[in-house]
């Protein structure tokens, strides 16, 4: 893990859409060349029908369960014995999580599922890329990143080895049943009211592991990694869940492109069931946390409480088109929403842990939630790329590099690879990424990257794609800001003056519709040149205005000189259809009462 800082970036607010110049900071690898590594443009294109609509009948949520009946008091009875143990394993938060009951909404977990991209492991919103990433596993699931892999942690203590036995014992008899498996709810009745002390408490966790964190039966592969958590040793188990999700995801969305290839009578009736064993309610409850525009109410909890009670029997009465709403929260996605966490972050917003003890080991889970890795889990191995998602994890976004896996595939060198030790200079990124209290940013050449791959590698964008630039005052502002102010034309007339003051009168009504950017500071010898480009820009629009002109040639002459710069904008059609507007009234006006207010601005 590398991080790049570049001083004096123009750098674009994904909320505000406003563009500022300050020092910013990326996660390596990035480029700034926006000509390769390009999105597929088939990422962008919306499909009529909805993965609910061809799937929802096929998906079996077999990981995504409810408790079973007397887990709480099970839960209980045991916390008061070994709570400590299982805050220093890492698991007090995750089994307190295991007690509540998320209702599960299909329209909003397969709306999600439909913007996977399996190649990158993130979702492909029309606005920008995200994922779940070991934070979101770690706040919203309870789970450790930093620990051992109880898959390749051998047992040496003959004591365990005989506890192990005698839950291979329980397990074999439980699969001559007529069942023919080893079921949680017989698993739970036998050790809950027939055993005590430390077998009890193995045969608990490995309950908890086979039905809430790799769910299937109880196998032996899971024995080995509860005796681990029983003795208070850390095991890693976030990376090992995250990739449970991530390789489910990428389940759904491969069986949801076959079956949009099919013809309308053969779609969707293989009867094939997909089966998805990952914890599927924290794919739900990461875009509830992240997209407010749901208008979901939760639950009021307490601070020893874990983040899953939030969410705890909240019905899901999610109406209307769930893929426009994802695609449509560019300005409301929360990138980092757990800054309001008392368990995480300070009142500065900096990453703390409550405990000064565990200080360390907090900076260093934050760490691994930066660096680039392979997750390791039941049956997969799957990559994570927080490079791609750099704003969730408080750093700016560059033109994310593709970061290939290991060739062979191999568990025990992608473990050995996310174990690696953390230097000095990981642990001081993780500190710059935590403390950082500027909102985080994309690069201008980002974007010109981002609507590149939304076009199609190798178009140009059309002219009712290309940007209008918004000209104001505030550019006179700005230019004060520099230290050189601009010098206008004194030899204007009176009449184009007040034409340009009329022009600027609606100034507050339509920065809220355009959401124009301002220029910061602009250093070097660059200044003299982008006084000159601001004054040519200025100079067309007062001229076009002045004339009720509108067409492609001023557009383009006004965006090749703001493109020297190196500002780009979003909502372009928005701020095109604006001008269309004022350009219309200016006629008008010419024809009208001569006491018609004009109001008209660039956008």
């Amino acid at each position: 893990m590398e991080m790049e800082v570049r001083e004096a970036e123009v750098m674009v607010s994904p909320l505000s859409g406003k563009s500022f110049l300050r020092t910013a900071h990326f996660l390596k690898p990035c480029i700034q060349n926006p000509e390769s590594d390009h999105l597929p443009k088939t990422l962008f294109s919306e499909t009529a029908i909805s993965m609910s609509q061809v799937l929802s009948s096929q998906i079996r949520f077999t990981g995504w369960t409810n408790p079973p009946e007397q887990w709480s008091t099970w839960e209980q009875k045991l916390r008061s014995k070994y709570e400590n143990v299982w805050r220093n394993a890492g698991i007090l938060e995750a089994i307190k999580a295991s007690t509540y009951r998320i209702p599960r909404s299909f329209d909003l977990v397969l709306g999600l599922a439909q913007k996977w991209y399996s190649e990158t492991n993130t979702f492909i919103f029309s606005w920008g890329e995200a994922t779940i990433t070991l934070e979101d596993i770690m706040v919203c699931g309870g789970y450790s990143i930093v620990g051992s892999s109880g898959f390749f942690t051998p047992l040496e203590d003959e004591e365990w080895k005989q506890i192990e036995q005698r839950l291979l014992e329980v397990r074999s008899n439980l699969v001559k049943t007529k069942a023919k498996k080893a079921g949680h709810c017989p698993w739970l009745r036998h050790f809950m009211e027939e055993e005590e002390g430390e077998l009890e408490h193995v045969a608990f966790l490995s309950l908890w592991l086979s039905r809430f964190v790799f769910p299937r039966s109880i196998t032996k592969q899971i024995f080995r990694i509860a005796i681990h958590v029983a003795r208070g040793s850390r095991i890693a188990l976030a990376p090992a869940v995250l990739a449970s999700i991530y390789r489910d995801l990428t389940l759904l969305k491969r069986n949801y492109d076959k079956a949009v290839t099919k013809s309308d009578d053969k779609r969707g009736l293989s009867g094939k069931a997909i089966i998805l064993r990952a914890p599927f309610q924290l794919v739900q409850i990461w875009a509830l946390e992240r997209f407010p525009s749901f208008h979901l109410k939760s639950n009021i909890i307490e601070y020893a409480q874990p983040l899953t009670a939030k969410w705890h029997k909240v019905k899901m009465n999610i109406i209307g088109d769930v893929s426009l709403a994802l695609d449509s929260s560019a300005k409301t996605f929360l990138w980092q929403p757990y800054k309001d966490s008392p368990k995480f972050f300070n009142e500065k917003d900096r990453w703390v842990c409550f405990n000064s003890d565990h200080s360390h080991e907090y900076l260093e889970s934050f760490a691994r939630c930066l660096r680039h890795s392979e997750l390791v889990g039941v049956d997969c191995v799957e990559m994570y790329l927080p490079h791609r998602v750099a704003m969730q994890l408080g750093l700016d976004q560059c033109i994310p590099v593709k970061v290939a896996g290991c060739k062979e595939n191999n568990a025990m060198i992608a473990w050995t690879n996310y174990d690696r030790p953390m230097t000095e200079a990981m642990m001081c990124i993780a500190a710059v990424a935590s403390s950082s209290s500027l909102e985080a940013g994309v690069t201008s050449k980002y974007l010109e990257w981002w609507n590149q791959s939304k076009l199609g590698f190798g178009q140009q964008p059309g002219a009712s794609s290309v940007p209008i630039i918004n000209i104001s005052e505030k550019l006179s502002q700005v230019s004060s800001e520099m230290g050189s102010p601009v010098q206008r034309d004194q030899k204007r007339s009176s009449s184009d003056e007040d034409l340009r003051k009329r022009s600027h009168s609606g100034e507050a009504e339509v920065e809220d519709i355009a959401n124009g950017e301002n220029m910061k500071v602009v250093e070097g010898s660059k200044r003299a040149k982008l006084e000159v480009k601001m004054e040519n820009v200025i100079d067309k629009f007062e001229i076009v205005a002045k004339e009720g002109r509108f067409d492609d040639k001023f557009n383009g002459e006004c965006v090749s000189d703001w493109t020297d710069i190196d500002i780009y904008f979003s909502d372009f059609e928005a701020r095109i259809q604006y001008l269309e507007r004022v350009i219309a009234q200016l006629k008008a006006a010419k024809s009208g009462p001569k006491n018609e207010v004009l109001r008209a601005k660039t956008s």
